[in-house]
């Protein structure tokens, strides 16, 4: 970082790798100017608008919240396939109840990337709320395999085997959901201890470094 400021000191990287600074000690307001200036410098450096809406997007404030929005759809206009920024609008409009839109995204993300579990897991769920309960146990089982861990992914299946009367595959994810969700609770207990607590991000406009 020290070597990058003393080449380029005004350049796009150094305000990205500032914001970075920021963010790993709690300042997120901070963080949130640094990215902005960084875009103004140059809005096509790979991955910044994505890092902007990701802090955006934990604000409380529906206009943060919706500039979060605006920041995960600008780089698909110079990228339209990126799995990463469509997986998270597919997310933002489920929570937003629309369904068809978010199935629709959702299944382009498995699309670009059948191996993101994350994917497949939002997939299944919006095709359960759509009946498509065949179609959604294929996609939770092999959620399940890609990522053994997910808690969400074996609660889901796990339902999902009771709905289809397979009592003994239901008893077993459920358990694999309990066990995988008290290590995560006690992982992010520990977490919590260790990490500095950020600032919640306000609409208005942020002190400039």
């Amino acid at each position: 970082m020290l070597a990058l400021s003393l080449a380029a000191p005004d350049s796009a990287h150094v305000r990205q790798l500032m914001a970075h600074e920021d963010t790993r000690q709690g300042n997120k307001n901070s963080a949130v100017a640094q990215f902005r200036k960084a875009i103004a410098i140059d809005p096509h450096l790979p991955g910044i608008h994505f890092e902007l809406a990701e802090l955006l997007h934990t604000s409380e404030d529906p206009a943060v919240k919706k500039e979060a929005e605006q920041e995960y759809h600008a780089p698909l206009v110079d990228n339209p396939q990126d799995e990463k920024l469509i997986l998270r609008l597919a997310e933002i409009d489920a929570q937003k109840g629309n369904t068809k839109l978010s199935l629709d995204e959702y299944a382009k993300a498995v699309e670009l990337q059948p191996g993101d579990a994350d994917a497949k897991l939002g997939l299944a769920r919006t095709l359960i709320e759509v009946n498509q309960t065949e179609k959604a146990l294929v996609l939770l089982e092999q959620a399940v395999q890609l990522d053994p861990t997910n808690a969400s992914a074996h609660y889901r299946l796990g339902t999902l085997y009771q709905k289809v009367g397979r009592a003994e595959d239901a008893k077993r994810e459920i358990e694999l959901y309990r066990k995988y969700k008290d290590m995560k609770e006690k992982l992010r207990n520990l977490y919590k201890e260790l990490e500095v607590q950020p600032e919640e991000i306000s609409g208005d406009e942020p002190d400039q470094k």
